[in-house]
């Protein structure tokens, strides 16, 4: 296992100690990931057996690390407290963040909930300071102690993915993630990263986007080029700031930037405390408490609410979209926002959540192919039943738009969607009928090497004869997914059907 380790460096004493080092000693893990679920094994011949039996694609389960460096300058430099003055402070607001867990005793943290995704650690409390830290930055108390955050009045759920070393798996991050969609996170944040890319992470992330959460992740500490998951399309990547205008030393850039946010000398909260830390992992939290007050004062979710941040912007760089700054500093809101009708919020939400499945929807139309099996899912899986009950609902709602111009646009989007949806019974239709191709072919198979021919014999024998002329094979959605059907059920069948025949003619005329 290629382990990545809690990069850091702390401010002490006017000296500065960088600890990165790798681990020869650590042990291996694989990710058996089907149908959005994932389970971790230790060895890659196990990972490989478990996903012929059952369906999967087998990852090795690499770390991510942390990226966490050394008041905060930064509530004023982004406007904070005008914000607040407007009333926006980030009230019912829910915010993942993703870490190292959070000091549950601190007394300028109120956590809503939380879960530990690591293995044998049940409490998300932090073991490790870098969580608690962040959390600070993102909704610590407006109480006349200590630290104040972004967004004093949002929820916290503190989602311990990072051990005490500061290092954790990939595996666990993406249970995080999945955990904040399940329960319907509107901020994700994610101070740490890899250089690595992951295509089950990026998976993960995509789910949660579509669902219309907006994801914050930090650019990383090396000086170099943008991490994952900063990098991805649909995440805010995040750069840090040494002031209101100058981007750290220490700050990561490139074309994943996009915004940046003060991330040296940020003072917040620590285990039991009060400590500024620098680096990009301070940074991210000042953008997603940001995220959190502009969904407060205008219930938007999604792309809409991203593409507001980024607008919302001081252009510090270059003019326009730069690699170091993205579209600029991160600025709250320093005046009234209109906040969308009720009905229009229902409608757009209700749409985002039926669109939700569609990245989903689109994996299941191709069979999957690793470099020794395939296989594909049944449709008749729970997350199958919840798109179409998800799509009629946003069906219903849509219709009570008053608005006819969102009305039409949003009944646009769920047209696509039900287009999926349409595939996706033809797909179950294929599905069905290969099933049943399977099961007779097997039996006949079974009788033509091993047993004798009998009455049931003639019976299934028939049977195939009438699926092979009503072929439905057509009806799989594209030439791929065609072509394996054909191949894996279609030609068996119709071969064991032809080899059988001559033994059935002499049981009949026996």
């Amino acid at each position: 296992m290629k382990k990545i380790s809690y990069a850091v460096i702390v401010s002490l004493l006017s000296m500065f100690f960088v600890f990165n080092h790798v681990s020869a000693n650590d042990t291996k893990q694989y990710m058996v990931v089907k149908d959005a679920k994932i389970k971790v094994v230790g060895s890659k011949s196990k990972a490989m057996r478990m996903a012929k039996s059952s369906g999967g694609i087998v990852y090795e389960d690499t770390k991510m690390k942390a990226y966490g460096q050394k008041a905060s300058w930064g509530i004023k430099t982004i406007n904070a407290s005008k914000a607040w003055s407007l009333n926006y402070n980030g009230s019912g607001i829910k915010v993942g963040v993703i870490d190292s867990g959070v000091d549950i005793r601190h007394p300028d943290l109120k956590i809503a909930g939380g879960k530990s995704f690591i293995s044998g650690r049940s409490s998300y409390n932090d073991d490790n300071g870098h969580g608690t830290h962040v959390a600070g930055i993102i909704g610590a108390q407006s109480n006349k102690i200590g630290s104040v955050g972004v967004a004093p009045r949002a929820k916290i759920y503190a989602l311990k993915a990072l051990g005490k070393d500061g290092e954790g798996y990939i595996s666990d991050i993406i249970e995080a993630v999945n955990w904040s969609v399940e329960n319907h996170m509107d901020v994700i944040n994610i101070s740490l990263g890899s250089d690595d890319d992951s295509y089950p992470l990026k998976q993960a992330i995509m789910k949660a986007t579509d669902a219309g959460i907006v994801v914050v992740a930090s650019a990383g500490n090396e000086a170099g080029q943008v991490g994952y998951p900063a990098k991805y399309s649909n995440v805010i990547g995040v750069s840090a700031l040494k002031s209101n205008t100058a981007l750290a030393s220490f700050s990561n850039r490139g074309s994943g930037v996009t915004v940046a946010a003060p991330g040296e000398n940020i003072y917040s909260t620590v285990p039991g405390g009060y400590d500024s830390y620098d680096g990009t992992s301070m940074a991210a939290p000042f953008v997603a408490g940001t995220v959190a007050l502009y969904k407060q004062a205008t219930g938007l979710t999604g792309d809409k609410l991203v593409s507001l941040v980024t607008s919302s912007a001081v252009d510090i760089g270059a003019r326009g979209k730069d690699s170091d700054f993205g579209y600029g500093r991160v600025n709250a809101p320093i005046k009234k926002l209109k906040r969308l009708p009720a009905d229009q919020l229902n409608g757009e939400n209700a749409v985002i959540k039926a669109e939700s499945h569609s990245t989903y929807l689109k994996d299941r139309y191709t069979v999957e192919t690793d470099y020794e099996y395939n296989y594909f899912p049944d449709p008749s899986q729970t997350r199958y039943k919840q798109t179409y009950a998800d799509y009629s609902k946003a069906i219903s709602v849509v219709e009570k738009v008053k608005d006819t111009k969102v009305r039409n646009a949003l009944t646009t989007r769920l047209s696509a969607v039900k287009e999926l949806y349409t595939r996706l019974d033809n797909y179950s239709v294929v599905y069905n009928y290969a099933t049943k191709l399977k099961e007779y072919t097997e039996l006949l198979e079974d009788v033509y090497y091993y047993g004798y021919v009998d009455d049931t014999t003639v019976k299934s024998y028939n049977q195939l004869g009438v699926l092979l002329d009503n072929n439905l094979i057509d009806k799989a959605y594209g030439p791929s997914n065609r072509d394996y059907f054909t191949d894996s059920y279609y030609d068996p069948a119709y071969e064991i059907y032809e080899l059988i025949g001559y033994e059935i003619d002499d049981f009949l005329y026996e």
